[in-house]
């Protein structure tokens, strides 16, 4: 799952992985504008930069 907050102080990107038993087991945030691994099957790097603006 991915969260982009706009609102937060300072606004961030959370990625939510590893689902088990009803609850993520990973939970990886960063602040907008820094890149962020998004974990298999997606595999990928992530420019919240994107999301600034």
């Amino acid at each position: 799952m991915l969260v982009i907050d706009p609102v937060d102080s300072p606004p961030s990107v959370t990625v939510l992985s590893d689902p088990e038993d009803g609850f993520y087991q990973t939970v990886t945030r960063v602040t907008t504008g820094k890149p962020l691994r998004l974990p298999a099957p997606v595999d990928f790097d992530l420019d919240t930069g994107i999301f600034l603006g």
